[in-house]
């Protein structure tokens, strides 16, 4: 497995724990206020780190459009990923979101970036996205479809691949972490009104400022410079697959911590999703 490879799936790991901790997460924490804080705790540890270790020094003159739609996008995905389940349920907007951003970095990554897309991407893509509907449909009878929400869905998919594409055309020209940081910043700044007009008490207590510092320097911070790593040698569409580890993760916690039942779809599932991730894994050593 290639450094890039591993990078990828490492950062993928770590947000798969993002379900878990907002589990835990006080009563009275919603879901956009618990978003808000990890981008604001997090991407204040990405800028400072990024600060104190110098990645800002040298490099060519920063693309303000870059950044500026990088952190648009990050913040985008907050709110469309969280809109999206409110209205059309977590299952459905889940699976949405997450199955249509390797079909968004792949289209945006050939167009863009000029990737070539090859056989195996399809593949691999097809696989995690059966898999991710596995687990998705997996719980029951009590799925709702909302319009709307599945628009939401999908911008979150495509907020993501964004994100991607923005931070491989930066990191070009400047160090990964200066990168990710400044776009996390600014993506934080952008979401911080939410936490002025939402009830945000739940932070006071020391469950929830746990919660908050776990999503945002480990789910957050650590995992965008893993992310940044791998984007150096890994193409944007084999990227967005491989980052579908996130949901596999977060299947396997909640049937070992949250005590969710594992049946034969999610046990599907997770062999789908296995799959499709070692087809890309067994290109990249090749």
């Amino acid at each position: 497995m290639s450094k890039g490879v591993f990078f990828i799936i490492a950062a993928a790991v770590l947000w798969g724990t993002t379900g878990t901790a907002q589990f835990f997460a006080p009563e009275g924490a919603s879901p956009m206020t618990v978003g808000a804080f990890r981008l604001l705790v997090g991407g204040t540890g990405l800028l400072l780190l990024a600060v104190f270790s110098g990645s800002f020094k040298g490099g060519a003159p920063w693309n303000r459009l870059h950044v500026l739609l990088g952190g648009l996008a990050v913040a985008a995905y907050q709110v469309t990923f969280f809109t999206g389940v409110k209205l059309t349920g977590v299952a459905v907007g889940t699976i949405v979101a997450i199955g249509s951003a390797p079909v968004s970095a792949g289209i945006l990554g050939y167009f863009i970036l000029h990737e070539k897309i090859r056989m195996r991407w399809y593949v691999s893509s097809a696989l995690a996205i059966l898999g991710c509907a596995l687990l998705a449909l997996s719980g029951g009878g009590d799925i709702q479809i909302s319009l709307p929400g599945i628009i939401c869905a999908f911008g979150a998919g495509f907020s993501y691949a964004l994100y991607a594409l923005l931070t491989k055309l930066l990191i070009k020209d400047h160090n990964g972490t200066a990168a990710v940081g400044l776009i996390f910043f600014l993506g934080a700044v952008l979401l911080s009104p939410i936490l002025f007009v939402s009830e945000t008490g739940w932070i006071m207590s020391w469950q929830g400022a746990a919660v908050a510092v776990h999503l945002g320097l480990i789910t957050t911070t650590a995992s965008y410079i893993l992310f940044a790593k791998g984007l150096r040698t890994v193409s944007v569409s084999a990227t967005a697959t491989l980052s579908l580890v996130e949901p596999l993760t977060a299947t396997i916690l909640g049937i070992f911590l949250v005590g969710e039942k594992i049946n034969f779809m999610v046990g599907m599932g997770i062999t789908c999703l296995f799959l499709g991730i070692a087809i890309l894994i067994i290109k990249s050593r090749a």
